[in-house]
């Protein structure tokens, strides 16, 4: 194995590396990493948009369910008490 890395930097070594080839390589080097800043960037708004729309979601169906509550019921004779302890709202689940 150290015979084959040691072929491998010979290799290497006899390459001939001027500076357009290394100018090429830090080139790419940074073009991939903006690429990849870029896409994740992306992802990110994405990401925070669709969170941004299930929380206005969830805000409406919560109130929703706090107007079917007072509303409709209030008209089927249940008293306030009783509507407060079916509220999702009722944390202490009393």
């Amino acid at each position: 194995m150290i015979e084959n890395l040691t072929n491998l930097i010979i290799a290497f070594s006899n390459v001939n590396i001027n500076n357009k080839m290394i100018v090429f390589a830090a080139l790419f080097v940074v073009g991939t990493l903006l690429y990849k800043f870029m896409d994740d960037w992306k992802f990110s708004k994405y990401y925070n948009d669709m969170k941004k729309q299930k929380d206005k979601e969830i805000e409406r169906l919560a109130d929703d369910n706090r107007r079917f509550l007072e509303i409709y019921l209030n008209r089927f004779g249940v008293d306030q008490k009783q509507i407060e302890k079916m509220s999702v709202t009722n944390a202490k689940g009393e």
